[in-house]
């Protein structure tokens, strides 16, 4: 299958010892995000962040690849899907 592959928008907060991302399946923050996703993938290593999902109905695939400027410790880190479109990576 033949999926566009696009890099989500997102914003970040960090604190001393957390770090929390707000990723939204659209290729920019002020656009409407892309429905009827799935999320295939979230990956927390060391020091880089990978996250995938695909949405089926529109034939888009959303990849994240992020390389941090310290380390997380990947134990300790979660994701959760929030509000439609949305995924929160708490790091």
């Amino acid at each position: 299958e033949d999926y566009s592959v696009i890099a989500p928008s997102f914003q970040w907060a960090q604190g001393k010892t957390e770090l929390k991302m707000n990723v939204k399946l659209a290729h920019k923050w002020d656009t409407p995000a892309t429905l009827g996703c799935s999320i295939d993938s979230v990956e927390f290593k060391p020091t880089t962040v990978h996250f995938e999902a695909k949405c089926p109905s529109t034939k888009k695939k959303f990849v994240l690849n992020l390389n941090l400027m310290g380390k997380i410790n990947p134990e300790l880190c979660e994701w959760n899907e929030a509000a439609v479109g949305r995924v929160i990576l708490s790091m």
